[in-house]
């Protein structure tokens, strides 16, 4: 039993039952599933192949959550690189370590050292923003 299918197991079974929470912001198992499962399919659609590497940039919280759920449902592994690195150290990391795709937030794209075929993740459960992805 893969991680993703005891997931969509509890999905299933609790769709309304809080699945993560952080301060004031929280998701239900429904739309942490809805939000994972929108991002597997673009990185489906941006051509991401079966035990691809995508490096996830971003800070802790609800969105790298929904990252990490999301790569392996669609079929890849992650790297996951901590944004407070110093940028020429995370740029040489995401230049050296094979991933042809980036998850990050809009604000740190910056530090991915002009990698190309970069997907940003733009999601901001305070800020209203249910999904919004991007190819740069």
């Amino acid at each position: 039993t893969t991680f993703s299918e005891c997931f969509e197991r509890q999905v299933r079974r609790t769709p309304d039952a809080v699945a993560v929470s952080m301060g004031r912001d929280q998701l239900s198992y429904a739309d942490l599933a809805s939000r994972a499962f929108a991002i597997a399919g673009r990185l489906r659609r941006e051509g991401m192949r079966r035990e691809e590497v995508v490096v996830l940039l971003a800070d802790r919280g609800i969105d790298l959550l929904a990252a990490m759920i999301a790569v392996p449902h669609a079929g890849g592994a992650f790297l996951i690189l901590d944004p407070a690195m110093p940028n020429a150290r995370l740029a040489h990391t995401i230049r050296h370590c094979g991933a042809r795709l980036v998850l990050t937030a809009l604000h740190q794209l910056e530090k991915t050292g002009g990698k190309r075929a970069l997907v940003t993740l733009c999601v901001g459960v305070g800020q209203g923003v249910s999904l919004a992805l991007e190819r740069v």
